[in-house]
């Protein structure tokens, strides 16, 4: 016959492995989590939207003073429409030095060159795609050993 043991699971003729999987349920012994990203976890530090990975090529002209949209939530992209209100994101000025093409940051992490592009959306690319990233470092240093094994052996 068929009962209903406390643990939620029925167990059949006294089923070992039904008791088993039911204690092991209830002792927490689950499938891990699913990895969740840094400020999913650490909700303490502001971040970003990136509304995209590449930068913005955007002709300026010299002296031309605009206003680069630091919270990613701006509809008028790289520049700042006041979308950022009610965050802990300010807009930050810029003036181009000269008359031209600037990179202007699209993922919104750039650190010493800010507001322009400083490279910094590599990084951010490869903490949305860990496993790709993972896997190209490993087939790089894997040809990068197997050739210089051959290169370097006498």
């Amino acid at each position: 016959g068929t009962s209903r043991s406390h643990f939620g699971s029925s167990v059949v003729g006294g089923g070992a492995m039904a008791l088993q999987r039911a204690i092991h349920r209830t002792a927490g012994l689950r499938r891990a989590a699913p990895l969740r990203r840094w400020n999913e976890w650490f909700p303490y530090e502001p971040t970003p939207v990136s509304p995209q990975l590449a930068p913005y090529a955007v002709e300026m002209k010299q002296n031309q003073k605009q206003m680069w949209c630091a919270c990613g939530k701006s509809q008028t992209q790289p520049w700042c429409d006041g979308s950022h209100k009610g965050t802990d994101f300010k807009p930050v000025a810029y003036f181009p030095r000269w008359d031209g093409v600037h990179l202007m940051c699209g993922c919104k992490f750039s650190g010493k060159f800010r507001p322009r592009c400083d490279g910094t959306h590599y990084l951010v690319m490869m903490d949305k795609h860990t496993y790709a990233a993972g896997g190209t470092l490993f087939g790089l240093c894997f040809v990068l050993g197997f050739v210089s094994t051959f290169a370097l052996h006498p």
